[in-house]
């Protein structure tokens, strides 16, 4: 017995990073048979042979690792891994911040999400500044655990410490 339709081999895709839904391009040879293109052995959403040596796959849900491609003759593994990215949204705009001194100011309101997370969601202290979940118990960050890599819309409340006398414009991140 001999193998005629050869291993497929891969050469590289791109990009190299993304989330679900994200369209990458896997380069190599072979792939006019393939049967299944897999990350960290998870099916991809879909793919379509471009031509023997170009395939384009749709990224799953929540999936880093390898990318192998199998045809009649076999399969083949990525010699580099595809990373998965979490995604951040934010909504909500904060306006300046007015207060007595030694006392907070009033706290001002944004939403935060997120998804294809694999660690907790971190607000981070801009100087001068405290944050909540709640409205009423404050601190210099926040951790939100997330379920299933998820964090659904969650109000985060923010406000000027006690001890702030100015803030100079920034970002929270």
């Amino acid at each position: 017995f001999r193998n005629i339709i050869g291993l497929p081999t891969i050469t590289s895709f791109t990009p190299t990073s993304g989330n679900t839904g994200t369209s990458i391009t896997i380069t190599g040879t072979g792939f006019t048979s393939a049967t299944a293109v897999t990350i960290n052995g998870n099916a991809v959403t879909s793919f379509t042979v471009n031509s023997d040596t170009s395939i384009a796959a749709v990224v799953p849900s929540g999936t880093d690792g390898p990318i192998r491609v199998t045809n009649a003759g076999g399969t083949n593994i990525s010699s580099s891994n595809f990373t998965y990215t979490p995604t951040v949204f934010t909504t909500g705009t904060l306006t300046a911040f007015s207060k007595c001194s030694g006392l907070a100011s009033a706290a001002q309101t944004f939403t935060v999400s997120a998804n294809n997370l694999t660690a907790n969601l971190v607000v981070a202290a801009y100087t001068g500044l405290e944050y909540s979940l709640d409205g009423t118990t404050y601190s210099s960050t926040l951790s939100i655990v997330p379920t299933s890599g998820t964090v659904a819309s969650t109000t985060i409340y923010v406000r000027m410490t006690a001890a702030s006398t100015s803030l100079t414009t920034g970002s929270i991140s």
